[in-house]
């Protein structure tokens, strides 16, 4: 899935502008799911194959909104389990989960089917604050390395998209537009390095600096680097946010058009085929994109150190482990506010 996603942004220099590629990109993707689908049962390829839906379900984990069990001692004592595998008022999960036992969002698809099956009303669309989600890790839903990486390369192709769309340097846009086959190789091998070799690499330095500043020797890297990278999340998601805003505001009034003349058939329908290009607040771009990502810092840094008490089993330990991981995002975050203000 980390795969599949990091190689369609290799073409993301032609379907970003030229349907027809699009047209083939998501061809593929509903041809590959469609023939998932003949040999394999439910959303199968939602939860393995699918290049996006494992990025959605790495930011789910900051939803403010979750599905979960109202009480555990009625699933408990709830044969057969419905919600699982269904009955004559629906569907068994179709993500082939377990929602009697939900404790994170990552591989929900927010169907309610589960809703439909419980007889005993026992499901619940719950309100809680932004990023609980980032502090569990339970024998049936534990850190992965493959949730790192989504949050590495979900990091580096944003550096790299910005680079590409937004920043003033002619020579990348055109390495990624393939001007010459040349530059368009050079582009995907430097996309590749950076995102599955450069980012985690400096990454582990700094969660090795973290066990060395810990004085914990028993703690295993492997699980410094893991639970530290799940930090990642909300600084991600606040970057992504902020590359978003650099598209809606300049170019969001073509929805209007396209609203009205969706096929380009010189349509109508309501009334704004013709509203001009207008951009909105460009002026403050900057700020607003910076503004957004200290936010999303102050979460980081915020369920940072509380994931660095989860990983080390003394407060003083904890303190001391957290001080390379908090100078790694500071930088990530300085390095992204001068991309966006300069």
């Amino acid at each position: 899935m980390n795969l599949a996603f990091l190689a369609t942004t290799f073409f993301s220099g032609f379907f970003t502008v030229r349907p027809f590629a699009t047209f083939i990109l998501l061809g593929i993707i509903i041809l590959v799911a469609f023939l998932t689908g003949l040999v394999f049962q439910k959303r199968t390829f939602c939860l393995y194959l699918c290049p996006v839906s494992g990025f959605q379900g790495l930011y789910s984990q900051f939803a403010t909104a979750e599905v979960r069990r109202k009480d555990p001692e009625i699933c408990k004592n709830h044969t057969p389990k419905t919600c699982f595998v269904g009955n004559e008022k629906g569907y068994g999960c179709p993500w082939l989960r377990t929602p009697f036992d939900f404790a994170k969002n990552t591989y929900c698809g927010l169907c309610l089917e589960c809703f439909k099956t419980c007889p005993h009303d026992n499901m619940a669309l719950n309100l809680r604050p932004p990023g609980v989600d980032l502090l569990v890790d339970t024998k049936r839903e534990p850190r992965g390395l493959d949730e790192a990486y989504k949050a590495f390369i979900m990091l580096g192709i944003a550096i790299v998209f910005y680079l590409a769309f937004q920043g003033p340097w002619g020579v990348i846009k055109d390495m990624v537009r393939a001007t010459t086959l040349e530059g368009y190789l050079g582009y995907i091998t430097f996309h590749t390095v950076f995102n599955l070799l450069i980012i985690p690499g400096i990454f582990f330095l700094f969660a090795y600096l973290s066990k060395l500043f810990s004085g914990n020797k028993e703690v295993p890297l492997k699980k410094i680097f893991t639970n530290f990278s799940y930090t990642l999340v909300p600084l991600g998601l606040g970057v992504w946010i902020g590359f978003s805003l650099g598209i809606i505001l300049p170019n969001g009034s073509y929805l209007l058009h396209i609203l009205s003349d969706p096929f380009a058939w010189g349509w109508n329908l309501f009334g704004t085929a013709h509203f001009p290009w207008t951009p909105v607040l460009t002026h403050l771009l900057g700020y607003l994109q910076g503004a957004t990502l200290l936010v999303f810092y102050l979460f980081s840094i915020a369920y940072g150190f509380r994931l660095s008490r989860q990983t080390y089993p003394d407060l003083s330990q904890a303190k001391r482990g957290w001080i390379p991981m908090l100078g790694l995002l500071t930088l990530i975050t300085t390095a992204f506010l001068w991309l966006f203000m300069g």
